[in-house]
Parts: C-alpha cells; sequence; structure tokens
C-alpha cells in the first residue's frame, strides 16, 4: 500500500533569487518583488518511507488566452537537485534587500530570524509548466515579468528560494534536505507529472532554451490605437528622420514601455508642433507677394491645418475615452476586490465560527461530565458523614439509657404463693 503524502511547506510565500546573466547583482522575482503584484508560492511535499518528495513554485499571470489569471509552475525534480541547503535565524546582513522589505516590511515575517534560506544547486535545469493555450501571451507587463522569471529560473542551474520559517514541518524539510546530501532522494510522480497539473487537463514544459517573450502592450494599449499621423508638413518630417538613429529609439522604446496616456500626450504635442510649424508658413506666404503658386501654397496649408486641427480633436476624444475606460476599469476592479474581500470573511468566519462551536460543545460536554463526577463524590461524602454522625447519636443514646437504668431503675420480684405450695 502506498504512502500518502504529507505538506512540509503549504503554499508559503516565496522570494526567488538566481545569478543575472547580464548584472552582476542577482535578479529577484516573488511576494512583492518586482512589483506589487508580483506573487509566488512554494508547496514541497513528502513521503518519508519512500525517500520521494515534490518542490513546486506556483507564479499566477495573465495570459490572453485565458480569461482569469493562471498559475505557471517551476517543477523542481528531487533526482536533478545535487544539493539543497537549509539555513534559519538568518542575520539582517545576509538578508537581501528585496527579501527584508517583501516579508518583514509587509508583516509576514517579524525579523530576518524568521525567514528561512533555501540554496539549490542542481545538476540539469527544474522545469517549467504553462497551460497548453497558443500561443503564451501575457496581458500585462507584470505578467510579462512573471513569465520572464520562470523561464529564468528554469534556465539556472543555482537559485535560492526564502519563505516565512512558521507553517514549516522542519523535522520533514530537514530530512528532505539530508537524503537529497545522501542522492537518495526522488520525486513523487504524481505530483510531478505534467498531465497532473491544470485539474488533470495538463501542461506543457518550456525548455530550457526557450527565449523570454518580449512584453507585450496592456489591454488598454491595444484598445486605443493612434491614427495613422498624416498631418505632418515635410520639414516636420525631416526633423524626425535626422532627431535619432532608428535603433538608439527602438532600444528606449522597449527599454520604457509607455502606458497609453503618454502615447495620446505625445501626439498631441507632435500635432501641436505641426500647427505651429503650418502657421508660421501661412504666415510667410501671406507675407510674400500674391502670386497664383503663393495662393496655391496657402490653400493647401489651410487644408493641412484643417486636417491638423481634426486630428487634435479625435485624439482629444480619444484621452476622454481612455481617461472613462481607466475609471469605469478602476471602479470594477475595486468593486471585485471588495466583494472577493467580502466572500473571503464570510468563508472565514464561517469556519471560525464552526470551531468555536464545536470547541464550546466540547468544553460544555467535558464541564458537564466534570459537574457529574463532583457532584456524585459531594453526595457520597454527604451520606457517609450522615450515617457516622446517625451512629454516633445512637451509640449515644444507648449509653444514655443504659446509664438510667443502672442509676434509676428499681426492680420488684413477687412470688406466687399458689405456685410455691404446689
Amino acid at each position: 500500500m502506498a504512502s500518502e503524502a504529507g505538506l512540509v511547506v503549504d503554499q508559503a510565500p516565496t522570494v526567488a533569487s538566481w545569478p543575472s546573466e547580464e548584472a552582476e547583482k542577482p535578479s529577484f522575482f516573488g511576494l512583492n518583488v518586482p512589483d506589487p503584484s508580483s506573487q509566488a508560492l512554494l508547496t514541497i511535499r513528502s513521503i518519508p518511507n519512500d525517500n520521494a518528495a515534490s518542490m513546486i513554485l506556483r507564479i499566477p499571470a495573465g495570459l490572453k488566452s485565458t480569461a482569469q489569471r493562471v498559475p505557471l509552475f517551476l517543477n523542481i525534480p528531487l533526482e536533478n537537485v545535487i544539493s539543497l541547503r537549509k539555513t534559519m535565524n538568518l542575520e539582517e546582513s545576509k538578508v537581501p534587500e528585496a527579501v527584508r522589505s517583501s516579508f518583514i516590511r509587509d508583516g509576514i515575517c517579524l525579523s530576518c530570524q524568521d525567514i528561512i534560506r533555501l540554496e539549490f544547486a542542481l545538476a540539469r535545469p527544474a522545469c517549467a509548466v504553462v497551460p497548453r493555450s497558443d500561443p503564451l501571451v501575457p496581458k500585462t507587463k507584470a505578467s510579462s515579468n512573471a513569465l520572464q522569471s520562470l523561464i529564468l529560473l528554469a534556465r539556472a542551474l543555482s537559485f535560492t528560494l526564502f519563505i516565512p520559517s512558521h507553517g514549516v514541518f522542519l523535522a520533514a524539510l530537514d530530512t528532505i534536505c539530508r537524503q537529497v546530501q545522501d542522492g537518495a532522494m526522488k520525486s513523487i510522480l504524481n505530483d510531478t507529472r505534467v498531465e497532473t497539473f491544470y485539474g488533470g487537463k495538463g501542461g506543457k514544459v518550456i525548455a530550457p532554451g526557450t527565449p523570454p517573450p518580449e512584453s507585450p502592450p496592456s489591454y488598454d494599449e491595444i484598445a486605443v490605437l493612434p491614427e495613422p499621423n498624416l498631418y505632418q508638413s515635410k520639414a516636420s518630417q525631416k526633423a524626425r528622420i535626422h532627431d535619432t538613429h532608428p535603433a538608439k529609439r527602438r532600444k528606449r522604446r522597449s527599454l520604457h514601455t509607455k502606458d497609453p496616456q503618454s502615447n495620446l500626450e505625445q501626439q498631441m504635442a507632435a500635432l501641436t508642433q505641426t500647427v505651429d510649424t503650418i502657421r508660421q508658413q501661412m504666415d510667410g506666404a501671406l507675407t510674400s507677394h500674391s502670386t497664383p503658386a503663393a495662393e496655391d501654397q496657402l490653400q493647401a496649408l489651410r487644408s493641412q491645418l484643417s486636417c491638423v486641427q481634426q486630428g487634435m480633436a479625435s485624439l482629444r476624444s480619444q484621452m476622454e475615452a481612455s481617461e472613462e475606460r481607466v475609471r469605469v476599469q478602476l471602479d470594477d476592479f475595486r468593486a471585485e476586490m471588495v466583494k472577493l474581500l467580502d466572500e473571503r470573511l464570510e468563508e472565514r468566519l464561517n469556519v471560525v465560527g464552526d470551531d468555536l462551536r464545536n470547541e464550546i460543545e466540547e468544553v460544555a460536554d467535558g464541564l458537564n461530565e466534570v459537574v457529574d463526577v463532583r457532584i456524585d463524590d459531594r453526595l457520597m461524602t454527604c451520606k457517609e458523614e450522615l450515617m457516622e454522625h446517625v451512629e454516633d447519636e445512637l451509640r449515644t443514646a444507648q449509653r444514655r439509657l443504659r446509664g438510667d437504668l443502672m442509676h434509676k431503675a428499681s426492680f420488684y420480684v413477687e412470688f406466687d404463693e399458689e405456685c410455691s405450695t404446689e
């Protein structure tokens, strides 16, 4: 009969750290790192009798192929782990600032001594498991960071996981670390097979060599597409061509993703500059001699100015629509979060209420038993005391009666003469 797997770590908030390929400092991802919406949860299960365990890091992310956020998984096969070190009671200098800000400042841990550091060294990389939906495109920049971090973790042969110490079965975790050092550890097949992920629907494994996807535009950026700028003058077009090298401009755009509001403001500024340029040209045409060519140029400039004004009006409408859409989305998100918090609170209160009622019933039953036992004891004590008192009173009465008979009683003896004569 197969043994059941026991929980060692149950969805503990986690911050992962791994060597960066480009920078000297390590990279971090996890709870509130690099932004408040980031999250990572570690679950460890073990079967001590079989020397088997499973370690799975869960990272929620939003994908365009699904309506709701879905979990992405980092499956760490224990057969690939050649070293696993657990360190507790860490000094503050030994804990990175990103980890301290994530755990301590948010109140998850009181101090660095409440943080556990798990250092992994692998012979082969871990497995990144994602949904089978194709293409795998994140919705937002935060989800893109989550997917990129998952792939980078799946490439790394060494990384570190930081988790809070409360709720961790330390003895079982020590056993796993020791068995990993001995090379006797294996994975729990039911937990680590790809077919068992996503409620039995299965997922797919991203190869360690898969390049991270580029950060896509957010939903708001897709919803408001800028109109083609057909109203710029030749002078402004030349200025844009000679302004900056295209490669450098593309590099800056990839490094700094701009929101839709910023794009609309830039287009508005460009149109305003175009209007100023057209006005200058119109002033130049008006001050020149009235010739058919000048009149044609003036007419063309007026048409161009009219088109630019229409474009500015359209951009203003788009900006107002974008602001209204963002406001509605914020209201919907706020209402959804309030509803979710109410549901979570109600569920928690129901669970706490049930537990409290059960505890009250248990305490009441225990009190009833104690009261019954004490009443029985008291009744027996009273009965014994009463019997002793009655016996004492009877003995006293007997002594008094015997004394009265000895000192005060008189005896008369009469003989019947007839009986004596006979």
